[in-house]
């Protein structure tokens, strides 16, 4: 019964989509450089926006070049400092020096550019090609590329996952049926990533980018049908990921720790009740691979290092699953983008002896262009495996959910 709500519900969503996104439909920019001749230099390819049709609210004059170079190459060094990329404009033709190799990263840079009102088309250009005989020297500055930064804050080498409902996000929701506790009840999350470290042009084709990053989340779960609307269980968790992305794919490798504990006044509500210490260290690897920028696939396998002997948490688990972010719809006079979404993420856990844990997911997510940064997304959720909650890890659950989430 509830997977066909969930159905029915995500039907009328899917279906209510076309009508209430009524702005610039525009797929992110795809970089890609014609070869010539024998040794296969890359030339120049332009990359014109899609359309031009909305009238700006603060437009720039195009004749005043040097004040809209001055200002697109700031708006650079802001979001990609450690590329060290230059920016050269003339007529409204916005040359770019330098790009990274990475293609998400590059598309990102191509489309903080193309979106500014008077920039009539975009030019990647390579370090021996000058399109306005200023002389590359002027044009692209001798200066040395750094090799990493401190607190990156450019777009995220493995966001997380979509439909993960442990992702390191800050969100709320309603549950509904969620077998093991109440009829109703909300769910609360907070959590982000802190990047430390960058490190760029890593590999043998300097494409890739590597990142040591600090991520800490709660989950806490009430029972809103409850006297007091009691806390019933919080999950603390703080871990150490280390990211690489090169190319369309992207890796993962993180150590991490998490406890639950439950709430004082369900324990009281619920006497007798067997308290469990349910605190674990355990170590992940996912890989994923990316087709084109609105689809991604992935994969990964845990151990557990060591947990504690009241609630053992068996000794590892397998991830898996994949997310389409579906076409963005622009909105050039708030500087956003909205965009419908969908995906599924399965697990299987050892101590629930690797049966079958699905999360479905549907839903709207918004962000400022050019895109790379955090959301707000609007879903729907199925969930039919166990419970996420500490020691109720066992116990089988399914329940629709409705959430709002504020992160990657």
């Amino acid at each position: 019964m509830k997977k066909l709500v969930f159905l029915s519900l995500s039907l009328l969503v899917m279906k209510a989509l076309p009508v209430t996104l009524q702005a610039h439909v525009i797929e992110p920019p795809e970089i890609i450089y014609a070869a010539d001749k024998e040794d296969a230099k890359p030339s120049p390819k332009v990359i014109a926006p899609p359309t031009k049709t909305f009238t700006p609210l603060h437009p720039v004059e195009v004749a005043d070049s040097s004040y809209l170079e001055g200002y697109l190459q700031s708006l650079l060094d802001t979001h990609y400092a450690e590329y060290d990329v230059v920016i050269s404009v003339e007529n409204g033709i916005a040359s770019i020096y330098n790009i990274p190799p990475n293609e998400s990263i590059a598309a990102s840079v191509v489309m903080l550019i193309q979106d500014q009102p008077t920039i009539k088309s975009v030019v990647v250009m390579n370090d021996d090609i000058d399109p306005f005989g200023l002389g590359v020297e002027e044009v692209q500055p001798s200066r040395q590329a750094a090799q990493g930064e401190w607190f990156p804050e450019q777009i995220m080498l493995f966001p997380p996952f979509a439909a993960d409902p442990r992702a390191i996000t800050s969100s709320v929701s309603f549950r509904y049926l969620d077998d093991p506790f109440s009829r109703k009840t909300v769910a609360v999350s907070f959590g982000d990533r802190v990047p430390v470290y960058r490190w760029i042009g890593v590999g043998s084709d300097n494409e890739g980018a590597v990142q040591v990053s600090i991520e800490a989340g709660v989950w806490s779960l009430f029972d809103i049908e409850g006297d007091s609307e009691p806390l019933i269980n919080s999950d603390y968790f703080i871990g150490i990921p280390v990211t690489y992305l090169c190319g369309n794919w992207s890796f993962r490798f993180r150590l991490y720790h998490i406890s639950s504990h439950l709430g004082d006044e369900y324990i009281l509500d619920n006497l007798p009740i067997t308290l469990l210490n349910r605190s674990f260290e355990a170590v992940d690897a996912f890989v994923a691979y990316h087709f084109g920028p609105s689809i991604r696939v992935y994969c990964g396998l845990g151990y557990v290092l060591r947990g504690d002997s009241e609630a053992d948490p068996g000794t590892g688990y397998a991830e898996y699953g994949a997310e389409v972010f579906l076409k963005r719809n622009r909105h050039p006079e708030t500087r956003l983008y909205s965009g419908p979404f969908l995906g599924f993420h399965m697990r299987h856990l050892d101590e629930n002896d690797y049966k079958l844990d699905q999360t479905y997911v549907v839903g709207m997510a918004w962000g400022r262009l050019p895109g790379k940064g955090r959301q707000l997304r609007v879903s729907l959720e199925y969930h039919d495996g166990f419970a996420l909650e500490g020691q109720f890890a066992t116990m089988r659950t399914d329940y629709i959910n409705g959430r709002i989430s504020y992160g990657y």
